[in-house]
């Protein structure tokens, strides 16, 4: 692959990265935010759409490093770090969604 593909390939990931995590972070409040303003939406569906996007988008995210590491000879410490890094952050993240989801549910 060429350097500028590569180059795609990672922001790419890192926008996704950020978006999940920021969704992740505030879910609630997105919640709360389509429920009062569409009045046909459930708090409960609302969130776990929610959650449902957010795991999806840290599958692709997860999916586009492992094609990074496999499509990159130079394989950098600093690179794996933070990757490593991501996915701690998306494992947590999505742990702390669904015990929300399961708080809510109770």
């Amino acid at each position: 692959m060429s350097s500028n593909s590569i180059k795609i390939m990672k922001f790419i990931m890192y926008i996704l990265f950020l978006i999940a995590t920021t969704l992740g972070l505030f879910s609630q409040n997105i919640a709360y935010f389509l429920h009062e303003n569409i009045s046909n939406i459930n708090l409960l569906s609302s969130l776990s759409i929610l959650i449902s996007i957010i795991m999806v988008l840290y599958l692709i995210i997860l999916t586009i490093g492992i094609f990074y590491y496999k499509f990159t000879e130079n394989k950098m410490r600093k690179g794996n770090l933070f990757h490593i890094i991501m996915l701690i952050i998306g494992i947590f993240t999505i742990i702390w969604n669904i015990f929300v989801l399961v708080m809510w549910n109770s």
